[in-house]
């Protein structure tokens, strides 16, 4: 039996639309980003790559 005070997890997340590239505008009017973030061991890193990885910081 299904209770019928329940709403959707669509109606409650405070989302309005989707955008591509994990862009979502809430329904406050606020636009937020989804990114990925994949850690690594720097210390596993060769000296090249942890030259690289520093460069851009």
């Amino acid at each position: 039996m299904q209770n019928k005070n329940c709403i959707s997890l669509q109606e409650w997340l405070p989302f309005e639309k989707f955008f591509g590239k994990g862009i979502i505008k809430t329904k406050d009017n606020e636009y937020i980003k989804i990114i990925k973030v994949v850690p690594i061991n720097y210390n596993l890193k060769s000296n090249l790559e942890k030259e690289r990885n520093t460069k851009f910081i």
